[in-house]
């Protein structure tokens, strides 16, 4: 129950967050370091919407909606790891 209550904590928290505009991008940073995601990743409010590599149609992914890292504008994912997409072959887009 505590992680639950935990969890729910978390996620209002970063809800908030996530809703507060800024200028200098420092909430997405802050998001970027809580989420752990990497130089070539941003956070998404619904990362299971995330595109990769070998991927030719786009999921139903709003069932399974949760905040997290996904690759950025130019970048797709291939396994575990964002690539440019010009290194993920035009048949698997």
């Amino acid at each position: 129950m505590a992680h639950l209550q935990l969890y729910i904590l978390a996620l209002i928290l970063v809800t908030s967050m996530w809703n507060i505009q800024t200028s200098n991008g420092s909430v997405q940073l802050m998001l970027r370091l809580y989420f752990q995601c990497s130089s070539k990743e941003i956070v998404s409010p619904c990362r299971s919407c995330e595109r990769s590599c070998g991927q030719r149609e786009t999921l139903d992914c709003v069932k399974d909606c949760r905040y997290g890292c996904i690759c950025k504008m130019g970048w797709i994912r291939r396994n575990s790891t964002c690539i440019p997409m010009s290194q993920c072959e035009q048949k698997d887009l």
